[in-house]
């Protein structure tokens, strides 16, 4: 039986390969075989890191997030604490564009959040005025947390009783 070899189809197959690694450096594309090579790691990397750049945006947003955030008086892990205690669900992504585009608009969603801290406050019975209150986080935020720690207690008092 005579040898059968790859003939066009095998040319059209490396061609391929070495388009595909154009830009490559070195005998990367040039060589088939090294540049076979080449393509698997360059598919591999790829793949890597098109799931790694949802981690690195994740962590841009929360930089941009508690530079806004302590703009407005607070720290990014007091704000989000603070967002699920009030119920407000606005994602990372939303609320980094808001700190960025519209600053107004950031400054009322932490105010909205501190109102949620303001109505727990009513619930363990302190009477707090609201201008006070954020007066005290941007200038006294040791006491801010003290009046914000007793609400929590007392609020987890009240619904273990």
């Amino acid at each position: 039986m005579p040898r059968v070899k790859g003939g066009p189809r095998e040319r059209r197959r490396h061609k391929k390969v070495l388009k595909q690694t154009r830009g490559h450096r070195g005998v990367r594309h040039r060589l088939y075989r090294r540049a076979s090579e080449s393509r698997l790691h360059a598919l591999s990397y790829a793949y890597a890191h098109r799931r790694e750049r949802k981690g690195d945006m994740r962590r841009i947003w929360i930089q941009r997030i508690n530079a806004a955030a302590r703009l407005n008086g607070v720290t990014y892990s007091v704000l989000i604490n603070r967002l699920k205690a009030a119920g407000i669900e606005v994602d990372r992504k939303v609320l980094a564009e808001l700190a960025i585009n519209d600053p107004a608009g950031f400054a009322a969603i932490v105010r909205q959040a501190n109102s949620g801290l303001i109505n727990r406050l009513k619930a363990a019975g302190i009477e707090v005025d609201r201008e006070v209150l954020e007066e005290m986080a941007i200038n006294d935020p040791a006491s801010f947390a003290a009046i914000e720690r007793q609400a929590n207690e007392a609020v987890g008092e009240a619904a273990a009783a």
